[in-house]
């Protein structure tokens, strides 16, 4: 009695689901309601034939009176999905998201309808091969090493001349930054990194006083200090860094005085400062093996700094009772472009 009950419903099924078609994704849900909030009750793979009811289809191409063939669609309006309705293993209706399902019409509407609607299939987990060679863990021991160019806004400095200053021309600076770098243990996914930060920027400030002399300036500023980097944003081919450091600064100037009998006259002024640092980086991941290739900016916090002479000057176009050279306070940017090589 049971098998004759099972054959009858089987007919009457193949009766109200009348069209087949095939799973052309990976995998797809049926799902128990027609919406993508609803749960799972099978899941079907690409190649299952499954059936589909009628009501969506015309019998045959000549009842169409446009060029749709479909009579019911059945839409999630929540996310404005297509579903058809089916039948999962348990004989009970389910719901399969139309965009995953080639129709078999078996008649011309098999041209309008082309089985590869998807250039990558959304459905497809896998990776493909050879793997990643951090899979699926970031290995512990990774470094970054980084050279990079810079050019910045000058240093503005001041000196108590014995002499009017009627003109200033500053130059940009520009500097050299040396990166190196290791992800922190704690990290599995290949984000955080901390190293050291060493470094070396320059610019020139020439001054023309009242008298006709003039005073060339040559600053300079070494650094090294920790250096901190986090990627905020990743892809296969480029990352987003945000980086902080902080350096311990050596500040040295050279200042050339140029008198009307082309007297000369060479000082050395120095100090020490921390100076903070905050920036971005935009890197292109692997443009050659290994290594990327990487554009930055930076906000420098200039504190004040006096810098002390390390001899007492010999002309009288020095200041002995204010003998320091002052640099003063206030942001500076800085522009960077380089290359950086992980192992």
């Amino acid at each position: 009695m049971k098998f004759i009950l099972i054959v009858l419903l089987s007919l009457l099924s193949s009766q109200l689901f009348a069209m087949d078609g095939i799973v052309i994704v990976l995998e797809a849900p049926l799902l128990k309601e027609p919406s993508l909030d609803s749960n799972v009750k099978q899941v079907v793979r690409k190649g299952d034939k499954i059936y589909l009811h009628d009501q969506h289809f015309n019998a045959s191409s000549w009842e169409n009176t446009s060029e749709a063939s479909e009579r019911v669609s059945i839409i999630d309006k929540v996310y404005n999905e297509e579903f058809y309705q089916t039948l999962s293993k348990d004989g009970f209706p389910a719901f399969i998201q139309a965009k995953y399902v080639k129709v078999i019409y078996q008649d011309k509407r098999e041209v309008n309808k082309p089985v590869a609607r998807f250039e990558t299939d959304p459905t497809d987990y896998r990776l493909e091969e050879p793997l990643p060679e951090d899979f699926p863990l970031s290995e512990k021991d990774k470094k970054k090493a980084a050279f990079l160019l810079t050019l910045g806004t000058h240093s503005k400095s001041s000196y108590a001349f014995n002499d009017t200053i009627i003109d200033e021309d500053y130059a940009n600076a520009y500097g050299v930054n040396l990166l190196y770098m290791t992800k922190v243990d704690y990290d599995l996914f290949d984000r955080f990194y901390f190293g050291t930060k060493i470094g070396f920027e320059n610019n020139d400030v020439e001054l023309g006083f009242a008298s006709g002399t003039n005073v060339k300036q040559s600053l300079g500023r070494y650094s090294i200090g920790p250096h901190i980097s986090f990627d905020i944003y990743k892809t296969e081919k480029t990352r987003l860094t945000a980086f902080t450091n902080i350096s311990l600064t050596y500040h040295r100037a050279y200042l050339t005085y140029e008198g009307l009998n082309e007297q000369l006259e060479e000082r050395a002024f120095s100090a020490w400062s921390f100076t903070p640092e905050i920036g971005a980086m935009w890197q292109w991941v692997e443009v050659i093996p290994n290594t990327d290739f990487v554009i930055g900016a930076n906000i420098v916090a200039q504190p004040s700094v006096e810098m002390t002479a390390s001899a007492e000057g010999v002309g009288n176009y020095w200041n002995t009772d204010q003998d320091v050279l002052v640099m003063d306070s206030g942001l500076r940017s800085t522009f960077s472009v380089g290359i950086q090589a992980r192992y």
